[in-house]
């Protein structure tokens, strides 16, 4: 499965746009209240994107790699993030 080369930013802003239609339309908040909330949730939203993207990058690259292939034909995501993040 390979994930689609979409920026984080233009998810996190996404998420942003339909959230704050949504409160908007509901009347809820204002716009400065919707902003400032929006905001922090699509910094975070855009961290986590950007890290697990970064993730599945090197999980990419790592299976790849031919000494790896070779080594470790059996090797699954998990065994080898460990390999990547501990050495």
């Amino acid at each position: 499965m390979k994930l689609p080369d979409m920026p984080s930013a233009v998810v996190s802003a996404a998420f942003f746009v339909v959230v704050f239609l949504a409160e908007m339309f509901l009347g809820r908040e204002t716009v400065e209240e919707v902003f400032r909330q929006m905001s922090v949730i699509a910094a975070s939203v855009a961290t986590i994107v950007a890290w697990l993207l970064r993730l599945w990058q090197e999980y990419q690259r790592l299976r790849t790699r031919e000494d790896i292939h070779t080594m470790d034909r059996d090797a699954t995501p998990s065994s080898l993030w460990r390999r990547w993040l501990w050495g």
